[in-house]
């Protein structure tokens, strides 16, 4: 009898942590997920015990300054949507390793990059005096460059349009910085000045005129990406999309155009695709050019240090070139308080809130929303992944303009030890 009782005992304990065990599960879901965010956790329940309330604390602080935070806060209602986010969807993968590139810079160039002794553009106007000039208009101290090449906006930008040596391919999105438009303008006429007679180049896209979100682009958000075309042995191909290859790629003009940005321009980084690399790298050691100094503006052949020149998946019909805008970036870090109190750029963390469907996790809706779980628990002081269908949440999205707190550092231009091939000799 006593066994029986002992018997039963076991069962009923055993029952209870088979079904204990999904919620540990969920419990284990959620210290795992970190930010990654695609982890997708337990699935909307119906009742059940309410979550922790809401935070007040506002998600992604230190993107913010201070003074824009209560902004950021701002929620718009909107319902949640059955399908996937259709800009993540379609957003193209080497776009995705140009905007890692943004923050891993050039270490290649290290040594050369310290922060320059000459003050900033714009160091004898105080805050108050460049307040007051922005009041009176926005544009008359030029172009602004705000936030990230993924996370930022375009004031007062350039038109590039079509000229006698290149072809614009969408003026709707061929906006820039002031000193976006004079660098490409710079490096295409070093090509004609050592080739002359070289056929026009195509432009692709920039930016749009007040920068932000451009289809299908990632990046090109700030005025200070480009995409642009090869030349080619026949000169200008009849579509956009022609793939460069060993047949129809113009080596000596494209290695020209590159080097011209590398030493004529205030250049970051340019991607394009490995097997271009290697024929223009291959092609530069044959006219006489450095080993050493290919070796860190390359990623080719060795990889081993990023260089300036990388490789990103769909560039082989173009190349990308991200420059930095030394003027327009100091402008739109000293403006930003003021342009988003104006209400011209938003905050780079707003809130939608959504209500959840039953069988939606937070992993779903982190992937629809474009954000992490741990971002959803944060808004919503959630202890687990556990959410109710039928109740409100708070979800951020990230879109606007981030804030920049230092002023940009440019490195000096990287010039190559000398070589007669490229540069005449003097006296």
């Amino acid at each position: 009898m006593l066994r029986r009782s002992a018997r039963g005992i076991a069962a009923l304990f055993i029952a209870s942590l088979l079904t204990l065990a999904p919620l540990a599960r969920a419990e284990h879901t959620d210290a795992g997920a970190g930010d990654g965010g695609i982890a997708e956790g337990a699935h909307a329940i119906d009742g059940g015990a309410p979550p922790s309330p809401a935070k007040t604390v506002e998600s992604e602080p230190a993107s913010v300054p201070a003074a824009a935070e209560p902004g950021a806060g701002a929620a718009t209602d909107e319902e949640a949507s059955e399908g996937e986010d259709e800009d993540a969807a379609d957003a193209p993968p080497d776009d995705e390793e140009e905007v890692g590139a943004e923050e891993e810079g050039s270490h290649c160039f290290e040594a050369a990059s310290a922060a320059p002794s000459e003050p900033p553009p714009f160091a004898e106007l105080s805050d108050e005096e460049l307040s007051a000039r922005l009041m009176a208009d926005p544009r008359a101290l030029g172009s602004m460059s705000l936030g990230r090449t993924n996370s930022g906006a375009l004031i007062g930008g350039v038109q590039m349009l079509s000229g006698e040596r290149w072809e614009v391919i969408n003026p709707r999105e061929s906006w820039g910085t002031f000193e976006t438009v004079d660098f490409i303008a710079a490096a295409i006429d070093k090509v004609h000045e050592k080739f002359p007679g070289s056929a026009r180049v195509r432009i692709g896209d920039i930016s749009d005129e007040n920068g932000g979100d451009i289809a299908p682009h990632l990046s090109h958000q700030a005025g200070r990406d480009a995409d642009i075309g090869w030349f080619y042995k026949e000169g200008l191909p009849s579509e956009w999309a022609t793939r460069a290859d060993a047949n129809n790629l113009d080596l000596p003009r494209s290695w020209a155009f590159l080097r011209a940005f590398i030493t004529e321009t205030d250049v970051q980084l340019i991607f394009v695709d490995r097997k271009i690399q290697g024929m223009l790298y291959e092609y530069a050691l044959s006219v006489g050019e450095d080993r050493a100094w290919l070796d860190k503006i390359f990623q080719y052949p060795t990889h081993a240090c990023a260089g300036i020149i990388r490789h990103a998946r769909g560039h082989l019909n173009h190349f990308h070139v991200r420059l930095h805008a030394r003027k327009a970036q100091e402008l739109g870090r000293r403006a930003y308080r003021f342009l988003l109190a104006k209400g011209r750029i938003r905050p780079p963390v707003t809130y939608v809130r959504v209500k959840v469907k039953r069988g939606q996790t937070l992993g779903r809706l982190a992937k629809q929303y474009r954000t992490t779980v741990s971002a959803i628990q944060r808004a919503n002081g959630l202890r687990s992944t556990l959410i109710r269908a039928g109740k409100d949440y708070r979800i951020p999205r990230k879109g606007g303009v981030e804030y920049i707190p230092d002023p940009v550092s440019v490195p000096p231009r990287r010039r190559p030890p000398f070589n007669p091939s490229y540069d005449r000799p003097t006296g």
